[in-house]
């Protein structure tokens, strides 16, 4: 290896075309780093470095510049591919600047000692494609989402339950992985990481998904976070690759898992991401080779015998926590409850977005309430009000605010009229007490049920 002293316009000036490999990372300067450099081109340009050209300025790998040019130095480094490790000089000169994300040190570790037509086919061919899928509608990408997708991968490929790699260790972890891959050729490396960065995709939403019902239950089962990430990694490969998991099989399995999540958080069950990343480590790596439904359900059940803390909530403790508690006050949870419950088991689902959550009794009783409840309409207000029993969605919550039973029928946009299913039973009630909230309650209770089931065996 042979670094020279030279100027930067004798670099410029010259005869010599440099190319820029194909895997150079994005740009990623912002206003701190071209303050840096400006501030060192005012330097350059001082009365002092003119009055001494040779004491210059060390400008590194720069290639824009201008207010001071003639005296900014560069350090020109030519490397011999038959004795030269150009990763090791990689490593050793990006140590200033911005930093380099784990995806860049991943990328350059496999492609950067490869000769430049092979550079450019692989990285046209697989990694431009990887990246691609973290890319956002201006063409940046997401580092954050990348080093998310690789820690996953990683997981699952050395097979990790406890938590995955901090983003600052994902690059020798990698490095580590890809050691025990000898017999491993590097574009069937890449093309299994090509895969699985388009599984991850596909499950937040920026790929394409094969069915409706598939994207259905892929977006149910997102709402509920990543932390089940290495079992949705290892289902899709199942589904794609492997073929050992049929479509209906697939959205079965990712049913089971928005059940899992979904009862726990009603049943106040919050468990820190790091756990639930571990127990769904845990599921990717215990059912088998050949991971089917059967595995997956007996395996998430039998959380129970071995962590109480994890377990997943029975169909009991599930409904009547379901029905009791102060289900309004869990938010966007409680309207996606409601979405799901207006939309059960129907081809023409009703669109929810516009909709909110809209309280049958509400929270403001006036006298006409007052009197429907009779004299313990306090404590039946206080029970009740943010009860599953007397909640619903409407596009016309301002309109109904606190009037009573009868106005909120037969206003325009009421009950009667609303296109909403779940106000169509409440709209046939002639009064609205604590025995029509009790029942209403049980009955979407019993919806729920089939909705978010127990992963019950069919093992004997």
């Amino acid at each position: 290896m042979h670094a020279g002293d030279k100027l930067f316009r004798q670099i410029i000036e010259g005869r010599i075309q440099f190319v820029v490999p194909v895997f150079q990372r994005d740009y990623k300067w912002g206003a701190k780093e071209w303050q840096r450099l400006w501030d060192d081109i005012n330097r350059a340009g001082s009365d002092s470095l003119l009055r001494n050209p040779d004491a210059g300025h060390f400008l590194g790998s720069l290639t824009q510049i201008n207010t001071g040019i003639a005296s900014l130095k560069i350090v020109e480094v030519t490397l011999n591919r038959d004795y030269d490790d150009p990763q090791f000089v990689f490593e050793s000169l990006n140590d200033t600047g911005v930093d380099l994300s784990p995806g860049d040190m991943v990328r350059n570790y496999l492609l950067m000692r490869l000769e430049e037509q092979e550079q450019t086919r692989l990285y046209t061919e697989y990694w431009s494609k990887i990246e691609g899928h973290f890319r956002d509608d201006k063409g940046q990408i997401n580092d954050g989402e990348f080093n998310s997708f690789l820690q996953n991968y990683l997981a699952l490929k050395r097979r990790e339950r406890r938590r995955p790699a901090p983003a600052n260790r994902i690059y020798e972890e990698f490095k580590r992985y890809k050691d025990t891959l000898a017999e491993t050729a590097l574009e069937e490396l890449l093309a299994d990481i090509r895969r699985f960065a388009g599984y991850y995709a596909a499950f937040q939403g920026r790929a394409a998904i094969p069915s409706p019902d598939l994207a259905d239950a892929m977006r149910y089962t997102r709402r509920r976070g990543t932390a089940p990430m290495p079992l949705i990694l290892r289902l899709w490969d199942c589904f794609d690759y492997q073929r050992t998991l049929m479509e209906k099989e697939f959205i079965q399995a990712l049913g089971i898992i928005e059940s899992y999540l979904l009862r726990r958080v009603v049943m106040g069950f919050q468990t820190r991401w790091n756990s639930y990343w571990s127990v769904f480590a845990g599921l990717a790596h215990s059912i088998g080779d050949k991971p089917l439904l059967e595995p997956l359900r007996r395996e998430i059940a039998a959380i129970e015998g071995w962590n109480w803390h994890w377990r997943f909530p029975r169909d009991g403790e599930f409904a009547k926590e379901l029905q009791e508690r102060d289900l309004y006050r869990l938010g966007l949870i409680c309207k996606r409850i409601l979405e799901r419950l207006e939309n059960f088991e129907t081809k023409e689902p009703s669109s929810t977005a516009h909709l909110s959550i809209e309280h049958i009794m509400p929270q403001q009783p006036g006298q006409e309430w007052q009197e429907m409840l009779g004299d313990a309409w306090r404590e039946i207000h206080g029970a009740w009000l943010h009860r599953l029993g007397n909640l619903t969605l409407t596009g016309y919550n301002p309109e109904m605010s606190n009037r009573a039973f009868e106005d909120k029928k037969t206003i325009p946009g009421g009950f009667k009229e609303s296109a909403v299913r779940l106000n169509q039973p409440v709209a046939e009630q002639p009064k609205w007490t604590a025995t029509e909230m009790e029942t209403r309650g049980n009955r979407l209770a019993q919806q729920a049920l089939r909705i978010w089931p127990y992963p019950h065996s069919n093992a004997a």
